[in-house]
């Protein structure tokens, strides 16, 4: 999950696709993220195939200003219902213990989870998807922030 190539690309507002010359002709990469360092404004989604592999190996993208963006484009794309609420819940579960950055965890723990639970969880799973939270919380992030203090 390192960055192997960054491409500019600059498009009119009307512009709905684009061809990337540097890209033609190339073997397909394990994931693409479109915005990268955040520069551009816009909505985005992330293609399926860069979705599975997120869901495995986001936590080993070492810029974590890069994470909270992803999180952000996961959060944009369940708004728009491309993405179910299960799915990307599941994606900051796989992560969520791993995560080092104290300013994605607060980002996920203060907004992103709370909004995916309460707004795109079934209300059967409520509970219990705050209980499994809750866990990760204690088990996972708590214990290793104090294996780090003694």
């Amino acid at each position: 999950m390192k960055i192997i190539k960054v491409v500019d690309i600059t498009l009119k507002d009307d512009q709905e696709s684009f061809e990337v010359a540097d890209l033609v002709d190339t073997d397909a990469p394990f994931a693409m993220f479109i915005n990268y360092g955040n520069n551009a404004f816009g909505k985005f989604i992330i293609d399926p195939k860069s979705i599975d592999a997120l869901e495995k190996k986001l936590g080993l993208i070492e810029d974590s200003l890069v994470r909270k963006h992803i999180y952000q484009t996961l959060i944009d794309m369940l708004i728009k219902n491309d993405i179910s609420g299960v799915r990307a819940l599941n994606i900051v579960k796989n992560h969520l213990a791993k995560e080092d950055s104290p300013e994605v965890i607060t980002n996920l723990l203060g907004q992103t989870i709370p909004m995916i639970i309460k707004t795109y969880i079934p209300l059967e799973a409520y509970e219990q998807t705050y209980h499994d939270i809750f866990e990760i919380i204690l088990d996972e992030i708590l214990k290793k922030d104090l294996q780090k203090s003694t």
